[in-house]
């Protein structure tokens, strides 16, 4: 069984307390920031800059609030484990606006691991009863009942192999390889499936594509639905065994 949200977000504690503060991760640099050249302006949160800075951090540009920015999640990571600050929709609305890009990563002197102690935040929020936002909701319905979250047909998932005259390769039984494609390229990069199935096609791999693949589970993980990613997971090995 994968270790609960609280459980990654404990043994991340050493890391979150390895947060000084100092908001590096707030900016990408361009080289050695310098009062010289340009001069100092303004970012659109009022932040001063210098000529080789830029604000960095989406959801911190957006919002302004510190809370939204990475430092003050770190600061959020430690009062829930001290116990100090509880779950609830108002902690889960400040925590889900990141999209993980992992600049503030790149740009920590301490190399905290920013982007799993985020994923671990969520998962722990969802662990603790808090519900998901609506939109959340949504593709969570969409791939119970389309095995997809982008609202593609179910029966319409190997649609492009049908077009590109790889049909033959769906539910090929006595194949050695499976492909497993995905959503993304089934209903959206279109191109990247049929590229790869031709180019198999091509080097006289025998594959096949199993028309009971569902979601990979990924939107899950990334939302701290963990257990729904897992049960995702397993139904795809159970198929492709």
């Amino acid at each position: 069984m994968a270790k609960t949200g609280m459980e990654r977000l404990k043994e991340l504690e050493k890391e979150i307390y390895k947060c000084i503060h100092c908001k590096a991760c707030r900016f990408a640099y361009s080289g050695e920031p310098s009062r010289e050249g340009i001069g100092e302006f303004t970012g659109k949160q009022s932040t001063i800059l210098y000529e080789g800075m830029i604000d960095s951090c989406p959801a911190g540009i957006e919002y302004g609030w510190e809370a939204f920015w990475n430092a003050g999640k770190m600061w959020i990571a430690r009062s829930i484990l001290s116990g100090d600050l509880e779950f609830s929709e108002d902690v889960r609305d400040v925590i889900l606006p990141c999209i993980t890009c992992g600049q503030c990563s790149a740009q920590c002197e301490n190399k905290i691991p920013t982007v799993d102690i985020i994923e671990s935040l969520r998962a722990a929020i969802i662990e603790s009863g808090v519900p998901m936002i609506e939109k959340h909701a949504l593709v969570d319905r969409l791939v119970k009942e389309l095995n997809n979250p982008y609202g593609g047909k179910a029966e319409e998932r190997f649609k492009w192999a049908k077009d590109a005259g790889l049909e033959k390769f769906i539910n090929n039984k006595g194949a050695k390889v499976g492909y497993y494609v995905g959503c993304t390229a089934s209903y959206r990069q279109i191109e990247v499936a049929v590229t790869t199935a031709k180019l198999f096609e091509k080097l006289g791999v025998n594959f096949t594509l199993i028309e009971e693949e569902v979601c990979c589970g990924s939107p899950f993980f990334r939302i701290g639905a963990v257990e729904i990613a897992q049960e995702l997971m397993r139904k795809n090995l159970e198929n492709f065994k």
